[in-house]
Parts: C-alpha cells; sequence; structure tokens
C-alpha cells in the first residue's frame, strides 16, 4: 500500500513537471526570417505573435510595413538591409507598445506628411543601430511613452514632395508630438531641414 502511494506521488509530481515544461515551450517565442525581398516583411508581422522575433534577410524591399503586435524585427545591417516606402509612403507604422526596429536603412516616404517610421499610440518602442533617411520626416513619435530612438543615423529628410495648399513642409529629423512618457533620444542628426521638434503634451494641431 504504501509503495502504491510512493509510485502516485512521483507520478503526479512527474505530470507537473512535465506540464510546466510544456507550458514554457508553448510560450516562448518563435523566430521568423523572411530570407530577401521576395518575401514581404508585413507577410511575417501578420503571421507573428506577440513576443515573436523576425529576421529580415538583406537586399532592398518596396513596402509600407503595419507593426501591430508586440514583436522584434532585425534587419542583416543598416549597410545591407534596405525598407523604403511603397507610393513615397510611411515605410513602418507602429501601433503596438513593446516593438524594437534594428538594423535597416530606412527610406523614400517623402510624400506630405510621411515618415520613415511612425510611432503611433505606442509605448515602449524602441528604434536602433538603422539609418533614416530621405523622408519628409525621419522618425515621428506621436502619443507614445517611453520610447528609445538611439544609435540611429537620421540624415537628409527634406521633405522635397511635401507640398501642400500651396505651401512647403519643412522636412524634420525627428519629432515628438504628444509624448508623455519622455522619449530617449541618442542619434547622429544631420543635413535635415530641421534637426529635431518636440512639443508639449497638450499641444494640439497639425506640422
Amino acid at each position: 500500500m504504501k509503495n502504491n502511494v510512493k509510485r502516485i506521488a512521483i507520478l503526479g509530481v512527474a505530470l507537473v513537471l512535465l506540464l510546466t515544461m510544456t507550458a514554457g515551450i508553448a510560450s516562448a517565442a518563435t523566430i521568423r526570417v523572411v530570407p530577401g525581398p521576395g518575401t514581404p516583411i508585413q507577410a511575417a508581422v501578420n503571421a507573428a505573435s506577440a513576443g515573436d522575433v523576425i529576421f529580415v534577410g538583406a537586399g532592398t524591399y518596396t513596402e509600407n510595413v503595419v507593426v501591430n503586435k508586440s514583436v522584434s524585427i532585425k534587419g542583416a545591417g543598416a549597410k545591407t538591409t534596405t525598407v523604403q516606402g511603397n507610393s513615397n509612403n510611411t515605410v513602418f507604422t507602429v501601433t503596438a507598445s513593446d516593438v524594437s526596429i534594428t538594423g535597416f536603412t530606412i527610406k523614400g516616404a517623402d510624400n506630405v506628411w510621411q515618415s520613415g517610421i511612425l510611432v503611433s499610440g505606442a509605448d515602449n518602442v524602441r528604434i536602433a543601430n538603422n539609418v533614416v533617411e530621405r523622408n519628409a520626416y525621419g522618425v515621428f513619435l506621436w502619443d507614445s511613452n517611453a520610447a528609445s530612438i538611439v544609435n540611429n543615423v537620421i540624415r537628409y529628410n527634406d521633405a522635397p514632395r511635401a507640398i501642400w495648399s500651396s505651401r512647403i513642409d519643412n522636412g524634420t529629423g525627428i519629432i515628438v508630438w504628444d509624448d508623455g512618457g519622455g522619449a530617449d533620444l541618442n542619434n547622429l542628426i544631420i543635413n535635415n531641414d530641421m534637426p529635431i521638434l518636440m512639443t508639449p503634451k497638450d499641444t494640439r494641431g497639425r506640422i
């Protein structure tokens, strides 16, 4: 009888350990790979779950990527991995919190009010080790808290197409608009129409 009780207890402990290990494996982040420009980055984002990591292979991608999940998107390096805006519109639009974008050259969003990276209503977003160039606006933070925009080269954002209602908008390297949580900004910002524009939390309007 005692041996049976002991055996049942051991089996119970083993079952608990197995369930714990299985739960850990099920909740682990998935690594997704975009092998090259023939595979859209957007397709990998659409297939991802929160916490996944997306590695993007070298090459030039022409698309407008909407990041609406908490994922990390890692290019093969800014010298080899370029994402340019389709139809000259915003390249990356981030609407989910806890997103990371690293290792890209991001360019070509030079229509009026378009950005290399737009972060809208998302918190704890990290943009690092990118080259952001030749857009109307380089990086635009809108109503987003605790962003980390660091170690990027942000240059030549001069809005050549940004003409609206008979006026020309000035291109800007970084815009921080309605930020309530103190963005961390540490970048090389050169040769933009305006290097940086920051507005208080209660400011409203269009730039």
